[in-house]
């Protein structure tokens, strides 16, 4: 369809465009998107991003829920597939920049020290109060005996760590308070064995929730009455023995039946 369409083609390396479903369904008949976990009829969209003048990465985003149809309803405002670049495969293009020596390979990107970090500066906008972070980790070692961070935009907006003991999953953001609220992972991640995290905080005005899940099984929920620090820090990704693939950042709060419907149609991807 976008060769067929070239007036859709951005014109540098890394920028995305989107091509909705109901669009190819109204140009070649009337097909169906058919959820591939209940058999219901689905709508979505394809992220396309140009990764060089002869190459485009085509990402799929399945969308079977209530209100929930398009781009613009989907709220994702990050998207990173670490597929040998740190594009990014949403209409934000915040192009990350590595520093030391980190490694992709597998279809992930491994940090194995703690000068390895990924940086994404143009991602300040992000909310800091309201949001979804989704992506599939490993990590590489015994605990360390020391806090190896996973996801962080300084003070803690979000803060993810391994716990040092038992790496289990830290998930610890600041609030107005000067207080560190956490929602942790019961499960102990085992050692190169690829999880799906998901991490949620939802400031509703009053009272925030805070939520934490392992494969798409909610395993923590904290509730909070005080407001999360706003932030516009740059965020960090990476350090010390911890691998990711497909980063992806919401704008918004995903249901349970929306991580759930993600982990299970990525896990085919990922298994282990």
């Amino acid at each position: 369809y976008s060769i067929e369409n070239p007036n859709l083609w951005p014109s540098e390396d890394g920028e995305s465009f989107v091509i909705r479903f109901n669009t190819i369904k109204s140009e070649f008949g009337n097909s169906k998107l058919i959820s591939p976990i209940n058999g219901d009829e689905c709508d979505g969209y394809f992220m396309v991003t140009r990764i060089s003048s002869e190459e485009f990465n085509y990402i799929p985003h399945i969308k079977c829920f209530d209100g929930i149809t398009n781009e613009i309803s989907d709220n994702l405002v990050a998207h990173y597939t670490f597929d040998n670049n740190l594009f990014d495969n949403s209409l934000s293009n915040n192009e990350g920049l590595l520093s030391g020596s980190p490694v992709y390979e597998n279809g992930m990107i491994t940090f194995n020290d703690s000068s390895d970090m990924a940086t994404f500066a143009d991602i300040s906008s992000i909310s800091s109060q309201n949001y979804t972070y989704m992506f599939w980790l490993k990590h590489n070692s015994e605990p360390l005996g020391s806090w190896r961070n996973i996801v962080l935009k300084s003070p803690r907006n979000p803060g993810v760590w391994l716990y040092p003991g038992d790496n289990r999953v830290h998930f610890s953001p600041r609030h107005v308070n000067d207080t560190n609220y956490s929602a942790n992972s019961t499960s102990e991640l085992e050692e190169d064995v690829i999880y799906h995290v998901t991490i949620q905080s939802d400031w509703d005005g009053s009272n925030t929730v805070l939520k934490t899940f392992i494969n798409g099984v909610l395993e923590a929920e904290r509730n909070v009455a005080f407001e999360p620090v706003s932030t516009e820090e740059s965020l960090i990704i990476g350090r010390r023995e911890i691998s990711f693939a497909d980063l992806k950042i919401y704008d918004r709060i995903l249901s349970e039946d929306e991580i759930n419907f993600i982990y299970t149609v990525e896990k085919r991807n990922y298994n282990n």
